[in-house]
């Protein structure tokens, strides 16, 4: 069994706007698993245009933002733009990623917020010292600021995470993620790093942290846990 990264996009629009909409340019198949973060400018209502199997959303203390995870096993049709209604006109920044796994098999997936709010000029995610990641599962971490950037691309991430996505616009969100055959038990953070010549804007950061276990034809219902710690 092995799961594998089918792609990731971003959206990161300069201005407000009553949607966090994400045209995503991805091929996506039945029984992928997609998992979708919305970082926010506002404590606002999100109303998807679509069904999701698991979804948590966190306001941030201290600052006018709220983070949000959606994730679910795709369909036969999956649309090309998930949509997301929000009850006021904000700025904001989405990202998705999606996964497969082996013939026959799902993915299960558990949401884990683990919140720390201390200024970087990159994105230091955190996750929460001893959280154990099964054999064969995938990490994906989260990371967004209350602000936004005239130039903050990030590129590279720390202890072997890959596939990095995001940047600058209304809200600075980026995410990373990592494959792992054999598990682990979480220690530290994450720190995803910005090449551009301003190296980022100092701003606090807030994250959150998403596993997915490969499993035999299961379905996701792990409900979504909240830890939340200040830094």
């Amino acid at each position: 069994m092995a799961i594998t990264h089918v792609g990731s996009a971003a959206s990161l629009p300069a201005g407000g706007s009553t949607n966090a909409d994400i045209t995503h340019g991805l091929t996506i198949s039945e029984g992928d698993r997609v998992v979708i973060y919305l970082n926010i400018d506002a404590d606002v209502t999100i109303t998807p245009d679509q069904t999701w199997d698991t979804s948590s959303e966190d306001v941030v203390t201290g600052q006018s933002a709220k983070q949000a995870i959606f994730t679910k096993l795709a369909g036969a049709s999956e649309p090309s733009t998930y949509g997301f209604d929000l009850s006021a006109s904000t700025q904001s920044g989405t990202i998705i990623k999606v996964f497969s796994s082996a013939t026959d098999t799902e993915i299960d997936a558990a949401i884990n917020w683990h919140v720390q709010l201390a200024n970087s000029n990159d994105l230091v995610c955190g996750a929460a010292d001893g959280e154990v990641i099964s054999d064969n599962a995938v990490s994906v971490i989260f990371g967004g600021k209350d602000g936004g950037a005239t130039a903050e691309d990030y590129t590279t991430a720390d202890n072997s995470y890959t596939g990095v996505t995001g940047g600058a616009g209304g809200h600075i969100t980026g995410a990373a993620h990592r494959i792992y055959t054999t598990g682990t038990t979480f220690s530290g953070d994450i720190t995803l790093e910005t090449a551009d010549s301003d190296d980022g804007r100092l701003d606090k950061v807030y994250s959150g942290h998403v596993s997915f276990i490969e499993t035999a034809g299961g379905s996701s219902s792990a409900l979504p846990l909240i830890n939340a710690y200040y830094g």
